[in-house]
């Protein structure tokens, strides 16, 4: 049995539900759902095999944040940059950096 997919989607994982946190924050109860990855697929025309990245002008992938007054969406062509994940820490470093093997990559397929 496949998985189903969205129709003109450019990534897509399939995932095994690893567990669930249900908590309530300021009286406002939400879900935590972890799950493993267990399938993941890049179109082809989106996913760079020489650096691993992805083509940004392609795919226009969304952006969301959330403020007291809902969510709200924008693409990296819209802020103009797409920064990497350490630069949101005072010292520029990549506190998960260590989980990244350089020395083998796996080919996404």
């Amino acid at each position: 049995m496949r998985t189903p997919g969205i129709e003109e989607c450019y990534a897509w994982m399939e995932c095994k539900l690893d567990h669930t946190l249900e908590e309530v924050y300021n009286g406002f109860p939400y879900a935590l759902i972890l799950g493993k990855v267990v399938y993941l697929e890049v179109e082809d025309s989106i996913y760079n095999k020489e650096s691993g990245s992805w083509d940004l002008e392609k795919a226009k992938p969304l952006m969301m944040i959330g403020s007291d007054k809902g969510m709200h969406f924008c693409t990296v062509n819209d802020i103009g940059k797409f920064e990497p994940y350490g630069a949101m820490f005072e010292s520029g470093k990549d506190p998960l950096a260590l989980m990244y093997k350089k020395e083998k990559r796996q080919e996404c397929k």
